[in-house]
């Protein structure tokens, strides 16, 4: 059993820098990530019931496992054509749609999507309409598997970021034992101690700050490198022992931390600061030179904070810049998709006319997004009853469509 440890000195390293766009980075992933889910989860389904032949209706509903709304209803019989139209394109991929004919000439597009999903679902809803005898009918449209691989990647890469910043060491307390045996070392991680760590000191025969440097990866091949250390325990046989495991970027901190450990643990002795009364005689031979001496110059002078350059500064700004509208694009466009309105509909207005609330008088005009489907616009008209003439119009995914009000 080891005898109880027994404090004499206690050195504190740090503090070390924490990587906080790690953080930043991994917080705007997983909020990435949960938007493009509640994206994921929000699906168009088309819905029909056919009470009896030659009767029934069918919806074109919005879902997502909390609300369901109900976009447009039409009767199975105002039916009067299914039709499959191919929508693809170079950057798109193979898409298609299903096209409803309706009596009244209007269209109405349901189960968009990547092929050949779109296509069996085509006929499908054919086979329905075709088929007085079928009584239901749901397809629904859900996003593609590479969606939700996108969405998982993004996850786990947040996930990684963030266990990283929280493994990183931003201080250490060493604690030398009473009689300099051994020592013992704790790694902090943003204020959080970690578990002790015990050294031998035994046959120690010196201390190494081992260098080195980096260039960050947004900087150029040019900039100046960040030096870095760590402190190593040279033991008999040539071995080390790293004291600090991992190169920081705080070389002063290294070097004045091998100063004090060194002159705790007997290797060196700290300068003498001249006084009236001296301990030292003639006859006491010279101070040991510290071996590392040019090893502390270097760092130190290393370790002096670099000038403001523009060629380096201005480029981590613009990065910063690109990262922040890059994220404001894809809020944007994931809002966008969770509230459905991936169309819009413009209106230049001849006539008075009016759209639920708002209501437009000749030589004016308005523009707003909405949710695909078909939209009742009133045109005055006194040449019909109620003086108001109820027009169809039809938004589609991902367009804008035009529309005059004017009397038909």
């Amino acid at each position: 059993m080891k005898p109880e440890f027994h404090a004499s000195r206690t050195f504190d390293y740090g503090p070390l820098p924490p990587r906080w766009w790690m953080l930043a980075v991994g917080i705007v992933a997983l909020l990435l990530t949960g938007l493009f889910g509640l994206t994921m989860v929000h699906r168009r389904a088309f819905l029909c019931v056919r009470a009896e032949p030659g009767g029934g209706t069918c919806r074109i509903v919005s879902e997502t496992p909390w609300t369901a709304t109900v976009e447009n209803s039409i009767d199975v019989s105002a039916v009067r054509e299914v039709r499959w139209r191919d929508t693809s394109s170079p950057k798109g991929g193979k898409k298609g749609e299903t096209v409803l004919i309706l009596a009244s000439g209007h269209e109405i597009r349901v189960a968009t999507g990547p092929q050949p999903a779109s296509r069996a679902a085509y006929e499908r809803i054919q086979s329905f309409f075709n088929n007085p005898g079928q009584a239901t009918l749901a397809e629904r449209v859900a996003p593609t598997p590479w969606l939700w691989l996108g969405a998982l990647a993004m996850l786990v890469a947040g996930l990684a970021l963030l266990f990283v910043f929280a493994r990183t060491v931003t201080s250490f307390r060493i604690e030398l034992e009473d009689g300099g045996g051994r020592l013992r070392i704790r790694a902090s991680r943003h204020g959080v101690p970690g578990r002790w760590r015990e050294l031998e000191t035994g046959g120690l025969r010196g201390l190494v700050v081992e260098t080195s440097s980096f260039i960050p990866w947004h900087a150029k091949s040019s900039s100046t490198p960040i030096p870095t250390a760590r402190l190593l325990l040279k033991l008999p046989g040539n071995r080390t022992v790293p004291l600090t495991p991992g190169f920081h970027e705080n070389p002063a901190a290294t070097v004045g931390l091998k100063d004090e450990l060194g002159s705790a643990l007997g290797l060196w002795h700290e300068p003498d600061v001249p006084t009236v009364e001296s301990s030292r005689t003639p006859d006491d031979g010279p101070l040991p030179a510290d071996p590392y001496a040019d090893v502390d110059a270097q760092l130190a002078v290393a370790s002096q904070p670099e000038r403001f350059s523009w060629k380096v500064h201005g480029k981590r700004m613009l990065l910063l810049g690109g990262v922040l509208v890059v994220g404001s694009l894809a809020f944007l466009l994931v809002s966008t998709y969770l509230t459905g309105e991936t169309g819009r509909l413009t209106v230049r207005c001849e006539h008075r006319c009016r759209f639920g609330a708002t209501e437009c008088l000749p030589g004016g005009g308005w523009s707003s997004p909405l949710k695909p489907g078909a939209y009742t616009l009133e045109v005055w008209n006194p040449a019909v009853p109620g003086n108001w003439q109820s027009i169809l119009v039809e938004v589609r995914d991902g367009e804008t469509t035009h529309f005059i009000c004017r009397p038909r």
